[in-house]
Order: C-alpha cells, then sequence, then structure tokens
C-alpha cells in the first residue's frame, strides 16, 4: 500500500489579504497515477520574463499520458503562470490521503514584459493552486503582496483550504482560502531559501538550500497542521545540515515504510541538482530515532529536482524529474536493508517533455486504503457526473 509522509524564533509575522478565489474544471485523476507540473504549452519558448503556461499532466506509472489539466492564464479573476525558465519552481506536494495537489505560481498574463521571479507582488500577486484529485477542480488564490521580488516556489495544502508556501525568500507564508488571511513567518538562521514542502505523518516538512546551519530537510516546528504558523525548521537527527562536502542542493523528498522492524515511517530519499553529487539519496531511521546514509545514485548529469514513490511489495518505486526535462523511474529493491549505489544508468526513462516545455515537480496519487476505498468510489462517481453535465 503506498504511504506518503526554523532554529531560531519567529522574526517577523504579517497578515495580509487574498485576492478572490477562481476555479478551473477538469476529470478525476485515477488513484495510482503520477500527476506533474509542466511548464510551457509548447507554443512559445521558456521564458521567466514573459511567463508560460502550467499545465498539469496526468500519467500512468509508464509514463503513459491519460489527460492534460491547462492551468488558468487568461481572463478575470485570479490566474496562475510559471517562470518557464526558473528550474526551482514548480514543485508539487499532495495530501497524505491523495486528495490535494498544491503549486505554486503569478498571478499575471502572458505575455509580462519584465522578470516574473523580480517582479513587485503589489502588482503581480504570488499565486496558489489547489487540485482536487476526485473531481479535477483546481481552485486558484494568491499570497496577497507576499514574496515581492520573490518566487513562491513550493505550496501545500493538507484539507484544500489551508495552505502553506515558501519560495526564493521571506520565510514561510500560511493561509486560508476561505479566511482570506496569511501569516509571514522569517525564522532567524533558519535559512529563506527554500524549495519544497511535504507532509508526512502528523509533520510538514521542507527543503532549504541556504544557511551554513540550516537543514537541507527540516522538520517544521510549532505543530503548524494545527495551528498554521511554524516556529522552528528543526534538523532531523543525523540528516546532514547545509554546507560541507559534498556541495548539497536538496529539492524533493519522500519518506517511505519500507522496515517492519522499525515503526512508523523509516525511509527517506532525496533528491539533489548540484552539478558535482546531484542524483538520488537515500537515508533509512534506525531504532534509536537517528537517520543513517543509506547510499546514493549521483553523477554529473544528475540534476534532479522533483520525488514521488511508494512501496510496493517491499520495494521502492520511486519517479523523478530535472535531468535532461524527464520523467524518470527507478527501483529500490529489498528497500528496508538495500544501500544505493551505481550509475545514473540505473535509472529508466518514462517520458521526455517536448521542445518550448519542461517538467517540474511530480507527485504519485495513493491507492486509498480498503476501508476508505468505497468513500473514494463515491466521490469520483460524483464528480464524474458533475464533470460530464459540464461538458455537456
Amino acid at each position: 500500500m503506498f504511504a506518503r509522509a526554523f532554529a531560531g524564533g519567529v522574526a517577523a509575522i504579517a497578515v495580509m489579504c487574498f485576492g478572490h478565489p477562481r476555479a478551473v474544471h477538469a476529470g478525476p485523476i485515477t488513484p495510482g497515477n503520477l500527476v506533474i507540473f509542466r511548464a510551457g504549452s509548447g507554443t512559445n519558448a521558456l521564458s521567466s520574463t514573459t511567463g508560460n503556461d502550467v499545465i498539469l499532466d496526468e500519467r500512468t506509472p509508464s509514463g503513459t499520458l491519460v489527460q492534460s489539466i491547462a492551468i488558468t492564464a487568461t481572463g478575470a479573476g485570479t490566474k496562475l503562470i510559471t517562470a518557464g525558465g526558473a528550474t526551482a519552481e514548480g514543485a508539487l506536494a499532495i495530501s497524505p490521503d491523495g486528495r490535494w495537489i498544491t503549486f505554486g505560481g503569478y498571478n499575471a498574463t502572458i505575455p509580462q514584459a519584465s522578470s516574473l521571479p523580480g517582479s513587485s507582488s503589489a502588482t503581480i500577486p504570488r499565486s496558489v493552486g489547489i487540485l482536487d484529485t476526485t473531481t479535477g477542480n483546481v481552485t486558484l488564490t494568491t499570497t496577497g503582496t507576499f514574496y515581492n521580488a520573490q518566487a513562491v516556489r513550493t505550496a501545500y495544502s493538507s484539507d484544500g483550504n489551508k495552505f502553506w508556501t515558501a519560495g526564493s525568500g521571506f520565510g514561510i507564508s500560511y493561509g486560508t482560502v476561505s479566511g482570506g488571511t496569511s501569516v509571514l513567518v522569517n525564522g532567524t538562521g533558519a535559512g529563506t531559501n527554500m524549495r519544497v514542502l511535504g507532509q508526512y505523518g502528523n509533520d510538514l516538512y521542507i527543503s532549504t538550500s541556504s544557511g551554513s546551519l540550516s537543514p537541507t530537510i527540516g522538520l517544521l516546528g510549532g505543530n503548524p497542521l494545527a495551528g498554521g504558523v511554524p516556529t522552528s525548521n528543526n534538523q532531523l537527527p543525523s540528516i546532514p545540515l547545509q554546507g560541507g562536502t559534498p556541495t548539497k542542493s536538496r529539492y524533493g523528498f519522500v519518506f517511505l515504510d519500507t522496515n517492519p522492524s522499525v515503526p512508523g515511517l523509516d525511509t527517506m530519499y532525496t533528491v539533489d541538482d548540484s552539478a558535482t553529487s546531484g542524483g538520488l539519496w537515500k537515508y533509512t531511521l534506525d531504532l534509536t530515532g537517528t537517520w543513517n546514509a543509506a547510499g546514493s545514485i549521483t553523477g554529473t548529469t544528475g540534476q534532479l529536482r522533483g520525488l514521488t514513490g511508494a512501496v510496493n511489495g517491499g520495494n521502492a518505486q520511486l519517479f523523478m524529474t530535472g535531468s535532461g526535462n524527464t520523467l524518470w523511474t527507478f527501483t529500490d529493491s529489498s528497500a528496508a536493508t538495500s544501500t544505493l549505489n551505481g550509475t545514473l544508468s540505473a535509472f529508466t526513462s518514462l517520458s521526455t517533455a517536448a521542445a518550448n516545455t519542461a517538467y517540474r515537480g511530480v507527485v504519485l496519487v495513493p491507492v486509498p486504503e480498503p476501508s476508505s476505498s468505497l468513500m473514494l468510489v463515491a466521490a469520483v462517481a460524483g464528480g464524474c457526473a458533475a464533470w460530464r453535465r459540464r461538458r455537456t
């Protein structure tokens, strides 16, 4: 069955207003399939100045395209486009139940005349998109005037209403679609160059890439999933901090339960896009609560940023995006005891993005536990009926 998983005090808290939410309609996502953030429709060259369309591609685990959901970039109301040349943007995050997929962008039309990441957030607010996988509907909202001259690289929603965002500066923003408020939290010494958010178990994690003492993959303290506001970014025992050798540039990560002898989520994979040690890294949790390095698959062409995966029969099936603008897969056999090694040739290519497009984040929609499968079937059936009514 598929499994999902700041040092210093609060330096600043602010409250801002959101734009009005807007909905996009598509078809439901099939559990067990992948969703990929695709930058660009293929019509125009990828550009962080003019901007590009955002398309969410649903693909089977073998790479076959099922549907493409075009996110609104025109008309009245909130829009969401991406800076097509910004490889750090476009992360996807999925709730543990597989219902909500969240991502960030810019509330603007195409073309723009100057850098989107450097734009004024008062003129171009940063957008958040939340996809309901059971219906295919996408809700768009904004983060008010936060992230001025900065990018929203990652967004996460646990329930389709509450959401968190983080990016190249300004820490973490929290808000609700219904409430229209956002709280911005900057942690002293925490590192503000943040990359990917993700919930595993009852905890919220984030990857960062700056600050010599900031965690590469950190656990956000203060119980943010209950109260909204993270108060610390805590190192996981023995997971490397920034700095040192080799250079670390971590992006996506996934926690899985592979070892029946260790309670809970006991295996963590993360991807890296650094020039010398880019690729896939593995850590395993022991009974003392310490994470231990369990090998890597790296190379000078292994710049990876998106990562998702699941456990199947004791093996970890992983899916990655980044290097070569490709969707890759890799099976870590007997994941509870194995050590990663070898070269990038161990990865299998499933799909390569077309010209003038790029793959960014990727998530796997989990197959529900048997106790919840009937509820999901009912929800999907209702969503399909509503979708047919909208399309006829």
